[in-house]
Order: C-alpha cells, then structure tokens, then sequence
C-alpha cells in the first residue's frame, strides 16, 4: 500500500515515474502494485491525473541516449 500510495503522489505531483519503476525499486510485482493503487483509488475516490507525454518522451530519448554510448 506504501508503495501505491507513493505512485498516486508520483502522479499527482507529474513526477514520471511508472508503476514499473515504483515496482522495480520497492522489490514488490507490479501487479500486486497495481491491485494496491486500483484499491486506493476507488476506496479513496480519488482522481488521478494523466501522466504529460512530454516527460514520457524526455524518459525515454535519456534511455536510448544511454545505450547509445554504451555500443
């Protein structure tokens, strides 16, 4: 629920971050993850805003950049 629950701050502060990463630095599956930010959601009633594909982009133009100069 931690976990979840620093993913629903993640998005609602536009940090991009994915439930992957959340996952991945938590050591918990990102399905149980998910069950747990699914639950807080509804339980809470929340609204969670969309993640901006401007950052998505940025994240993912650093990741080829680094294998890029790994090759």
């Amino acid at each position: 629920m931690l976990a979840a629950a620093a993913y629903i701050a993640c998005r609602e502060m536009g940090i991009s971050k994915t439930l992957k990463d959340i996952a991945v630095a938590t050591n918990i599956l990102r399905k149980d993850l998910y069950r747990s930010y699914r639950l807080l959601i509804i339980e809470l009633d929340l609204k969670i805003p969309s993640v901006d594909p401007a950052k998505c982009i940025s994240k993912i133009a650093n990741k080829v950049g680094q294998r890029n100069h790994k090759a």
